[in-house]
């Protein structure tokens, strides 16, 4: 075997090659993505099955997990809510259009949202291609539901 081809399916790669018998490895993966995967920690996870990433100062950056990407399928369109809106913990904020289905976005907090994610409008498949990094909403928190870690979501996927 003169070389083999490596995959890391939690990162987007141009090209990974190992060499037989220098053994030399091209990883051309963005920081930004290394950070990100160093740094699950800082992001908890819904039942419905939204992330959330605490901003600092009451702020947190909500978007859909990569479990929740995977079963909608491709992603056409994010029916984005107003900045100013209220949330509610456990209730619909925006819906999102696949190529499989309509599906309802849940809020896992209550507060006000300070932000969206205008990206999204023309470019929808961002949370198919870097779920962790397309967030949808940035809201600040007057109350939290109890979230899962990386890993107890991991198990609750499994279930």
């Amino acid at each position: 075997l003169d070389y083999l081809v490596c995959e890391v399916s939690s990162f987007q790669l141009e090209s990974t090659y190992c060499f037989k018998p220098h053994i030399s490895v091209i990883l051309n993966i963005a920081e930004d993505h290394i950070d990100r995967h160093k740094n699950m920690e800082n992001y908890k996870f819904s039942k419905s099955h939204e992330w959330v990433k605490e901003e600092g100062n009451n702020v947190v950056k909500i978007g859909l997990s990569d479990y929740a990407q995977s079963e909608l399928g491709d992603i056409v369109y994010v029916n984005l809510p107003e900045v100013g809106a209220k949330v509610e913990m456990g209730a619909a904020f925006t819906d999102v259009e696949s190529v499989k289905a309509v599906s309802e976005v849940f809020s896992p907090v209550t507060g006000t949202i300070t932000a969206i994610n205008e990206e999204l409008t023309d470019s929808p498949e961002l949370i198919n291609n870097a779920p962790y990094d397309a967030w949808i909403i940035e809201v600040e928190v007057s109350e939290a539901e109890e979230l899962m870690t990386e890993e107890q979501y991991a198990e609750f996927c499994k279930q």
